[in-house]
Formats: structure tokens, C-alpha cells, sequence
């Protein structure tokens, strides 16, 4: 194949590939796009929200070459300790707790998701419904029946992280600068 044929070739696959990644964005529900839109608001908050023992300046971390957000010592440190009860009867707070999300694992396929019983499982089932949806592993398996599902549980992390962020004025004032 000649350099101009490869160079024709690479510009085909790449029209084809921004062609499917226009058609995910079109078919993405906007409570996807909704989540993921709060979820970068969160995580920029985060870096900027200062911490009340002074142990670091914020909730996140230099680990390597990598930016971590530490949502576990959030959690732990921040959120109060009755707002899983406070939320825990909320509808769509309700299915969630109901319905946890699961997990994909390369073996075992879609793996059930421990009990939601307290403020930190429920955090940790958000992430789990964020990362499924970061990861492709939910709105491209559309066929398989479970799209009001996956509707929910996105919707209910959404109600999640935002009633997190109205409840912390540090972490509000953050979230939209």
C-alpha cells in the first residue's frame, strides 16, 4: 500500500469512527449526558474544596502522574452521617437502593452489586452507575431490555451528587466556579 493509500485508508477509519462516536452521542439519553456533566462538576469541586483537619489541602491527590479524587475520605469526613436515611426514601433513591447496579467483569459478565445500606455503599453504587456508563457498559446494550433500568439509576446518582453539593456550602460554592 502506498503512503497516499495509507494516508486515504487512516482518514476513511477515522470518518467511520467519528461517524459511530456522533451516532453514541445522539442516541445518549440526557440523563447520561446530565450525569456526566455533574459528576466533572463534582470532581472539579472537589479538587477545590478545602478540608476541615488539615491533613491536605483538598479532596484530591497527586498519585504518580495522575490526578485522584479521593471520594472515600469525602464521604467519610463531609457527608453527614443521616443522609442515607434523609435520602434513602426519596423515589428515585429508592430504586437505587432497591436495584443496586451491577458490575461487568471480564469472566463472570454482569456480577450483582452488594446491599445499599448506609451513606458509603451508597456512594460507592453511584460510582459503580458512573463508571458503567464512562465505560460503555451501559446505553449501547440497549437490546438487552434494561434501558428504563439504566434511566433510573442514572437519574437517582444525579439526585445523589447534587443533593451532596446543596447540603455542603464549601463544596456547592465550587461546583459552578
Amino acid at each position: 500500500m502506498s503512503e497516499a493509500d495509507t494516508v486515504a485508508y487512516a482518514e476513511q477509519r477515522y470518518q467511520e469512527l467519528a461517524q459511530s462516536v456522533d451516532d453514541i452521542l445522539l442516541g445518549l439519553p440526557t440523563e447520561a449526558s446530565r450525569l456526566m456533566a455533574i459528576y466533572a462538576r463534582l470532581e472539579y469541586a472537589l479538587m477545590k474544596r478545602e478540608r476541615p483537619n488539615g491533613q491536605s489541602p483538598t479532596f484530591s491527590k497527586d498519585q504518580g502522574n495522575q490526578l485522584v479524587i479521593l471520594y472515600g475520605d469525602y464521604v467519610n469526613e463531609i457527608v453527614a452521617d443521616d443522609f442515607f436515611d434523609r435520602v434513602k426514601d426519596l423515589p428515585d433513591v429508592g430504586y437505587l437502593i432497591q436495584e443496586p447496579p451491577r458490575r461487568r467483569t471480564v469472566e463472570n459478565g454482569w456480577v450483582d452489586a452488594q446491599p445499599i445500606t448506609d451513606k458509603r455503599s451508597l456512594f460507592k453504587a453511584v460510582k459503580q452507575i458512573r463508571n458503567n456508563l464512562l465505560h460503555g457498559n451501559k446505553f449501547r446494550i440497549l437490546l438487552e431490555g434494561e434501558q428504563d433500568r439504566d434511566i433510573r439509576l442514572v437519574e437517582a446518582a444525579a439526585k445523589v451528587l447534587v443533593r451532596t453539593a446543596a447540603e455542603d456550602e464549601l463544596l456547592f460554592n465550587h461546583f459552578y466556579y
